[in-house]
């Protein structure tokens, strides 16, 4: 979002070496004023708290994991939702305290899953030796091949909020 994409420029100014921002012109439904936010490189955010599982998302697929979390809390799933805004360098502290507090976690990405969050994801675990399942929702080793609307790309490639609730029922 703006505070988001603001906060990224600033940090890109300052910091020496190449920085890549990916800007997708969504607004994510962060009900939180921007005064109460924080920023930091490298850092995940909790958007919401939660004990069961963990979804983890980065850019617009933030909100559909926000939409996902309030389909899961009406299930009686309680979803924390960490919003990785950056994927490198990757919050390993936050994936491992989810990965100790969770029983799943779930990546969502506009991306593929390979070499994305669902990669860095994936690494942070496998070094960790973690034993939590890890779903990674995203374009997975295919090349997007069709053409239609954004809305029509996120549900044939299953990067919705309803592909998350799914994903967490599959556990």
């Amino acid at each position: 979002d703006a505070y988001e994409t603001e906060q990224a420029m600033r940090a890109a100014a300052v910091t020496e070496g190449p920085f890549y921002i990916a800007v997708a012109g969504d607004t994510l439904p962060i009900e939180q004023p921007e005064e109460e936010r924080s920023f930091e490189v490298g850092k995940a955010v909790v958007l919401r708290p939660g004990y069961d599982i963990t979804v983890v998302a980065t850019g617009p697929m933030v909100g559909e994991a926000l939409r996902a979390g309030n389909i899961l809390a009406d299930q009686g799933i309680d979803a924390r939702i960490v919003n990785m805004h950056t994927v490198k360098p990757i919050d390993k502290d936050a994936i491992l305290q989810a990965v100790s507090e969770t029983r799943l976690i779930i990546t969502i990405e506009e991306h593929t899953v390979i070499g994305g969050l669902g990669g860095a994801v994936a690494e942070v675990l496998a070094d960790a030796g973690a034993g939590v399942p890890l779903k990674r929702l995203g374009l997975q080793d295919v090349f997007a091949w069709m053409v239609g609307s954004h809305q029509d790309l996120k549900q044939h490639f299953g990067i919705t909020a309803q592909a998350i609730v799914e994903a967490a029922h599959t556990h």
